[in-house]
């Protein structure tokens, strides 16, 4: 069970202007609830924060579910655009459904809260149920779930183990294949977003890559849900997930399409960028070259990969942003590759943490000195 005393500090917060920050960026001042609502979901996370301090977790589901109604009726109002929010639509949309300790209560932990007293209560098909539920809508924190002690009536179902894996791990991806593709075996471009992004959205901005190249391009979805269509590839710094979830997206589009396995090249946008270095070190044998942008070096964990690297002619184009705070990892990291023997450039560019406008361009002159 989350701290869930701190639902009612949030509706605190949600009965005036909320204007807070999160990675420098002001959140506009729109709030979401009408003053009924506020009244209601204050009276609710009151009464099943009282509940739970008792760990009478059968008085606390009846105002679970009513707070759960106020979220989901705001929710489906965002999705039919009764909210004027121009380009913060998203991200209240994101917000309603994961929630901000403090500030937003959340649907998908309102689901896992009821999800942990149904557990306790000994309700094992609803309790699974509403977990499903909190992961349809995002819930993140999988850390605390594993821990968390009300589960624990639950966590030796095989239907929780099984929840759990397909939360950690998906096959889902998608393909574009250009017009006017040479007969014969194609190159293929693997493209991995950044964290909090989605595959359908990188997908199409490098699409004008794989039309020049005349290449097969692929973008597999992050192993980790990150809120509103958002994965990410690592929460901490596992990454057996990640790497699992690229090798059999590679072999699973070689199945689909023709490809030349000595042409595949891996393209990563921040952490997607960090990963993809990662895993063209840890795999040679299955791509020419790694294309990082804003990604992060790691001297010491990657020097034990860099002997098979240079044996398998990998080449890595690192491309940052000379003002963000990894870009002197990255040029420390084409000097450690290149006195290894890795052919490896940098090439930076003006600005920090955000990628520039012509990211497509500049992936596509790395790919073309990688040739």
């Amino acid at each position: 069970m989350r701290s869930l005393l701190l639902a009612v500090l949030a509706l605190v917060v949600l009965s005036t202007p909320l204007l807070a920050q999160e990675g420098g960026q002001e959140h506009p001042k729109h709030p979401l609830f009408s003053p009924d609502e506020l009244k209601v979901l204050t009276e609710t996370a009151k009464a099943y924060g009282e509940a739970f301090s008792f760990k009478n977790y059968s008085d606390a589901l009846a105002p679970l579910r009513k707070e759960l109604e106020v979220l989901l009726s705001v929710y489906e109002r965002l999705k039919a655009g009764e909210f004027d929010l121009g380009d913060n639509l998203e991200m209240w949309t994101m917000l309603i459904q994961v929630g901000r300790p403090g500030q937003v209560p959340g649907i998908s932990s309102n689901y896992y809260n009821q999800a942990c007293c149904l557990s306790m209560l000994g309700q094992a098909d609803e309790a699974l149920a509403a977990l499903t539920k909190a992961f349809q809508f995002n819930y993140l924190d999988l850390d605390h779930m594993k821990m968390d002690t009300d589960l624990d009536p639950i966590r030796n179902d095989p239907r929780y183990k099984a929840l759990i894996d397909a939360v950690n791990y998906n096959d889902h991806f998608v393909v574009y294949a250009p017009d006017g593709l040479p007969e014969g075996p194609a190159p293929l471009i693997v493209i991995l977003h950044g964290r909090g992004g989605n595959e359908e959205k990188v997908l199409e901005a490098y699409q004008g890559v794989a039309d020049t190249l005349k290449a097969v391009l692929v973008a597999p979805r992050g192993p980790l849900t990150g809120g509103f269509d958002r994965y990410s590839w690592q929460r901490n710094t596992e990454d057996e997930a990640a790497i699992r979830k690229i090798r059999e997206t590679i072999a699973a589009v070689k199945a689909l399409k023709t490809i030349d396995g000595t042409k595949v090249y891996i393209v990563g946008e921040k952490q997607g960028g960090k990963i993809a270095t990662l895993f063209a070190l840890m795999h040679p044998d299955l791509v020419a070259g790694a294309v990082p942008m804003n990604g992060y070096w790691n001297k010491y964990y990657y020097a034990d990969f860099l002997d098979q690297a240079r044996a398998a002619g990998l080449r890595i184009c690192m491309i940052h942003g000379k003002d963000d705070p990894g870009f002197a990892r990255s040029k420390d990291g084409v000097k450690q590759l290149e006195e290894k023997g890795v052919t490896a450039k940098l090439v930076e560019f003006d600005g920090g943490k955000e990628l520039p406008e012509n990211s497509a361009e500049l992936v596509l002159e790395a790919l073309r000195w990688m040739k």
